[in-house]
């Protein structure tokens, strides 16, 4: 999912991620401890890896990217 939004951004594309805002709504089945310790694993050595992760509380299902932010 991350690697279609980053195709998405123009010029992002092999850019490193500064930040990665994501929607987190109703139901919450996402536990952020739990996805933050995944994502640090999945995304060593990768222009992933050390993005900060910001969690917006939003009044809409599922679990989304809202934005990336990369390096300029």
């Amino acid at each position: 999912i991350l690697s279609a939004e980053l195709e998405k951004e123009a010029g992002a594309k092999g850019k490193r991620v500064l930040k990665i805002t994501f929607g987190k709504g109703n139901p919450g089945h996402v536990s952020t401890e739990s996805f933050e310790f995944y994502f640090t694993e999945l995304c060593r050595n990768t222009v992933l890896e050390g993005a900060e992760l910001v969690y917006n509380e939003v009044n809409k299902e599922g679990f989304f990217v809202e934005s990336i932010e990369t390096e300029d």
